[in-house]
């Protein structure tokens, strides 16, 4: 986080705590996919909220008490298995693509891209991020198309 407070986004990530990373994301999707079950934009303000409690509020989005709070907040129901199933869906598809993390953009005709706007590398021990500009341009051409 410190790395890329530094080189991308000063003002963001502040209340992030590794102690209190989760083990897994995956009950905080199942809950992102109730949200886009009330509707598209209910899904989206509930992703912004998941995002903001993990690396504004240094919460941990696995814990059944924070989802519940979230999902209180904007009237969410709690996971259904159906919901439960299209992660699990959803999380095999992009294994199988080679998704690499999270933004991970397929655009057809082999073109992917991970993360468009930054360069995200390993310098020995260290994380190294950048902005590259170029990259996210290409992204946004070939996502617009012809």
């Amino acid at each position: 986080m410190a790395a890329l407070r530094a080189s991308t986004a000063p003002g963001l990530f502040a209340g992030f705590d590794p102690a209190r990373f989760p083990q897994t994301s995956l009950p905080a999707l199942a809950s992102v996919a109730a949200a886009y079950r009330v509707s598209a934009s209910t899904g989206e303000l509930f992703s912004v909220a998941v995002r903001d409690a993990l690396f504004e509020r240094g919460e941990d989005i696995a814990d059944p008490d924070v989802l519940e709070r979230l999902r209180g907040a904007l009237d969410v129901p709690a996971p259904n298995a159906c919901d439960e199933q299209r992660i699990a869906s959803d999380t095999a598809k992009g294994t199988a693509r080679g998704a690499r993390g999270s933004p991970h953009y397929f655009l057809g005709e082999g073109s992917d891209f991970f993360c468009p706007l930054l360069d995200i590398s390993h310098r020995g021990d260290q994380l190294e991020i950048r902005e590259n500009a170029a990259r996210f341009a290409e992204f946004i051409a070939a996502a617009l198309g012809p």
